[in-house]
């Protein structure tokens, strides 16, 4: 069995804060999730069910894309993400990787980590990050 090892380096404190500000502006939050997908999507999802979750992203919102991307785990198209993060710095950092073609041969990007909103009991929002798991796609 081989083993791949990937560099391992942290974002600079500003790049996080530039990331959770854009998760923020899209309402990437525990309650965003619950008002977009809805409660039986939102529970499905809790169990690994994504189906729901595909059919309630089939918009182009920067909520839909954040979704799409660190949750269900799929490539999404550059511009969409583009709208959502800031596109280069979040590549430059390790947080997506370059697809090469998605769809139709255009450009694409996959998140190389599992980004959850997680609400605090005073209203916090938070996010935990953790490496791809098999749940979903990874």
């Amino acid at each position: 069995m081989s083993t791949t090892s990937l560099p391992v380096s942290l974002p600079a404190p500003e790049s996080s804060a530039r990331l959770r500000d854009a998760l923020l502006a899209a309402d990437f939050t525990a309650d965003g999730l619950l008002e977009l997908l809805g409660a039986p999507a939102y529970a499905a999802l809790a169990r690994s069910e994504t189906v729901p979750a595909l059919r309630a992203t089939r918009g182009d919102s920067p909520l839909e894309t954040l979704v799409r991307l660190f949750l269900l785990q799929q490539a999404v198209p550059d511009d969409r993400v583009g709208a959502a993060l800031p596109l280069d710095q979040c590549l430059a950092d390790g947080w997506l990787v370059r697809e090469d073609a998605y769809g139709g041969g255009s450009a694409g990007v996959r998140a190389t980590v599992d980004v959850r909103p997680y609400g605090g009991e005073e209203g916090q929002d938070w996010f935990i990050v953790s490496d791809l798991g098999r749940a979903v796609g990874g």
